[in-house]
């Protein structure tokens, strides 16, 4: 997982990628950090996805741009076009989502 410091940074990784996903958290917040901790642990097993994070309290123009309402979010995109938000805090749905990789069959 890469850490992304600006919205125009991820743009950029977005270009470079065909697929890959990003998680919205907050460190000072419990579910987000769990939900961080899930995503470390997923990526390995979903090592075909770039996996990219970013801190809400320090990039916070990601959050806006792509409308996210919930933190954390786990953000899909496909040739840079966001096709799926996967919100809340609820690990398994993350990790599952993850994994499965369901929205690359766009």
């Amino acid at each position: 997982m890469q850490n992304i410091l600006s919205l125009n940074s991820f743009k950029q990784q977005l270009e470079e990628h065909e697929r890959a996903a990003i998680l919205l958290f907050d460190p000072e917040n419990e579910s987000s950090r769990s939900v961080f901790r899930s995503i470390t642990e997923a990526t390995y097993l979903s090592e075909k996805l770039p996996v990219f994070v970013a801190d809400i309290r320090e990039v916070s123009d990601i959050q806006s741009h792509f409308q996210v309402p919930e933190i954390p979010s786990l953000l899909f995109f496909v040739k840079a076009k966001l096709v799926e938000v996967v919100n809340g805090s609820h690990e398994s749905e993350f990790t599952k989502a993850l994994i499965n990789n369901d929205f690359a069959k766009e």
